[in-house]
């Protein structure tokens, strides 16, 4: 983990991507801020720094997380399980959410230099069907 301390007083503690990682979430006060798609990692750390060094909350300073974490972490993160998360979905969200991870995976495979992540990514988009087995 890498710690930026900024002239604000503020720090931002980032987690940069492992193996296996899906998303990243940014934490204020143990709190979801956002989450993202990995891929916009950097983005994450950005806008993290940004707000620290812009922002002062209070009399005291503050510390913004950001994260990289799997899936199963980020539902830990969110306080769901994976039941819970397809429960109330609609079929039109259902292939909304299938196109955005067809579109994440697709990604993944063109960009990653990671071999496990890319074929993580394949296999999903073979278990989705969007690829020939």
């Amino acid at each position: 983990m890498t710690t930026h301390q900024m002239w604000s007083g503020n720090r931002v503690e980032a987690l940069p991507p492992s193996p296996g990682d899906m998303f990243v979430v940014t934490l204020l006060f143990g709190k979801r801020v956002k989450i993202q798609p990995v891929s916009e990692y950097q983005q994450a750390k950005n806008d993290a720094h940004s707000f620290a060094s812009s922002n002062r909350m209070g009399a005291g300073a503050y510390t913004m997380k950001v994260l990289s974490l799997t899936l199963e972490e980020t539902l830990t993160v969110c306080g769901i399980s994976r039941a819970e998360l397809f429960a109330d979905m609609t079929p039109a969200d259902t292939e909304a959410l299938k196109k955005q991870a067809v579109t994440a995976c697709m990604d993944v495979l063109r960009e990653s230099d990671d071999a496990t992540v890319r074929k993580s990514a394949f296999d999903l988009l073979c278990g989705l069907g969007a690829l020939p087995q």
